[in-house]
């Protein structure tokens, strides 16, 4: 399928979550980056791996820079989601005559970032702070993810591939995630249905649950009832997302 997008839309650019995706939380395979490298290569288009979610994988996921050696991939990443939100620093590598080009547009946009965030990261990388808050942070997550997962299945959705690492669990809810994510917000708690991760917002039956929602005092009890009322009330049942 990614072939004949290619063939038929002949893009310059590829984005891709490879390690920890969002939404799925899955991680690409050898297999899968050769191929996509090598599809890169005949329909000519860069690659913009996002490494925002890879510090949450407990060992050493593929990189698509690593195998590439940057010459058809931008790698990009930062600590907003393992750190502090509110720290805005990240990092990019790329070839040199790209990295040229993109601290240009960088300055022209937004001039440089507040040094002392940058100062702050380097100090805890330096530091081997950030290796010991990372072993605590997956740790976590890992059980978080856990309970979000059985809690899940307990209320009747279907997690086809479970994930391995990561904050995100995309389930199956077999009915209109739409529907079900308007009923909940009614209730105060906020769904990401499968619709929003589509290109053409296609129906879908998925959504995404962020796994620190396991500690809802309302989510659970909520859910089950939104599952009951939209089964008994037949909704429309889309063709199950992806």
């Amino acid at each position: 399928a990614l072939e004949r997008l290619a063939a038929a839309c002949r893009p310059k650019l590829f984005l891709i979550n490879s390690a920890v995706h969002n939404p799925t939380g899955h991680t690409l395979g050898a297999a899968a980056a050769h191929d996509l490298l090598r599809l890169a290569e005949r329909h000519d288009f860069l690659i913009v791996e996002d490494d925002t979610y890879a510090d949450f994988h407990p060992g050493q996921p593929i990189r698509l820079a690593a195998l590439d050696r940057l010459q058809r991939v931008i790698l990009v990443g930062g600590y907003a989601k393992t750190l502090a939100a509110g720290l805005r620093v990240g990092v990019l590598a790329a070839r040199p005559e790209l990295i040229d080009r993109l601290t240009e547009l960088k300055l022209l946009a937004g001039l440089t970032c507040p040094p002392l965030g940058e100062q702050v990261v380097h100090r805890l990388l330096h530091e081997g702070h950030y290796a010991r808050h990372l072993a605590r942070l997956r740790q976590r997550v890992d059980q978080a993810r856990h309970h979000c997962i059985d809690a899940l299945v307990q209320c009747g959705l279907t997690i086809a591939h479970p994930p391995h690492a990561g904050m995100f669990v995309w389930a199956d809810c077999h009915r209109d995630s739409e529907t079900v994510t308007r009923m909940a917000a009614d209730h105060g708690i906020l769904l990401a249905p499968g619709a929003l991760f589509s290109p053409t917002q296609a129906p879908s039956t998925m959504l995404r649950f962020t796994v620190s929602m396991v500690e809802h005092p309302k989510l659970w009890s909520t859910l089950r009832s939104i599952l009951g009322e939209t089964e008994s009330a037949g909704f429309p049942q889309p063709p199950m997302g992806s």
